[in-house]
C-alpha cells in the first residue's frame, strides 16, 4: 500500500502462508518487485504466490510459479505512518 514500508528477512526460506518479496524479472511484470503470500501446497517446482485480494490480484494464477531464486526474502513486519508497526 502507498505509504507503507516492509521489513524483510533476506534470503529466508518461506513457510506456508508467509508474505514474500519476489523479483519479477522472470515474468516481465511492470513492477520490479511483488509482495504476495506464499502457498506451499500449490508450489511444486517454484513459488506459487497469491495476493490477499484474490478477486483483483495479479499472481501465480496468472503467470504461474516463480523460480525459487526470485524470492528476495520473507516479510517480518510492515510499517505504516497511520497504523504503526505490524508484525506478521
Amino acid at each position: 500500500m502507498d505509504g507503507e514500508y516492509v521489513i524483510v528477512k533476506p534470503n529466508a526460506k518461506p513457510n506456508d502462508n508467509d508474505i514474500v518479496v519476489c523479483d519479477t524479472a522472470t515474468v516481465y511484470l511492470k513492477d520490479k518487485y511483488i509482495i504476495k503470500r506464499y502457498d506451499a501446497e500449490k508450489s511444486t517446482v517454484g513459488l506459487y504466490v497469491v495476493g490477499d485480494n484474490t478477486s483483483d490480484s495479479l499472481d501465480s494464477r496468472d503467470f504461474g510459479q516463480l523460480p525459487k531464486k526470485d524470492c528476495n526474502g520473507v516479510v517480518v513486519a510492515i510499517f505504516s505512518w497511520q497504523r504503526g508497526i505490524i508484525f506478521v
